[in-house]
């Protein structure tokens, strides 16, 4: 579960977070999304940087005078950006170390990645924050609860859809997986939005 403390450690490591120059404390969401923009025009600066990169490749570079200094352009674009990035984000080695340039699309991809790790990361540290402020009128366990505003359910081993778990688990899982309890998840509302949508097939979405 994202909000025990395993889960947070596990986050700040995905993340690759410098918490020394920026503390669980001090992220804040509107970061995330600057550091986002951020990537989208990294993104676009990268694929016109390969395709600009390509065309040199294919033709005559005597003839290319043009596409060279946009080609230069495109570079120093992907450099500043990638320095606002990290301003933005510190990552572990900010402050001593050379952070390698995001300069591919892969690259991009990884990172927007760690974003989603550090939001998630946010709201983690602000539950259990809360939770501790309110420890003298609610329990700590009552409050997570409450914040995830779902519903959890213990489904009896014998209910159909345990049954029906349980034969896709003994059919795929290794021999010696042992189940320890199913969950059923419901958030509000859930039922009428789906039903909105009218989809017709199902299929089941394993995590």
């Amino acid at each position: 579960m994202f909000l025990s403390s395993g889960a947070i450690r596990i986050n700040l490591e995905k993340a690759n977070l410098d918490i020394e120059w920026m503390p669980v404390s001090q992220l804040k969401s509107e970061s995330v999304q600057r550091a986002r923009n951020i990537l989208a025009k990294l993104k676009t600066d990268i694929e016109h940087k390969d395709q600009l990169k390509l065309l040199i490749q294919q033709r005559n570079i005597d003839d290319m005078s043009d596409e060279q200094a946009e080609f230069k352009i495109l570079l120093e674009s992907i450099c500043q950006l990638t320095n606002e990035y990290y301003g933005v984000i510190p990552l572990q080695g900010y402050g001593s170390e050379k952070l390698s340039m995001i300069d591919t699309v892969e690259s991009v991809r990884a990172h927007a990645q760690k974003l989603d790790d550090i939001l998630e990361l946010e709201l983690s540290y602000k539950i259990l924050l809360a939770a501790q402020a309110n420890l003298s009128r609610m329990s700590p366990l009552d409050y997570l609860y409450k914040s995830i505003n779902c519903q959890l359910e213990a489904l009896n081993p014998d209910d159909i859809d345990s049954q029906f778990i349980l034969r896709y688990i003994r059919a795929s899982a290794p021999p010696n997986t042992k189940v320890e309890q199913i969950l059923k998840i419901s958030r509000a509302n859930d039922d009428e939005r789906f039903n909105e949508r009218n989809v017709g097939n199902r299929y089941l979405l394993w995590h």
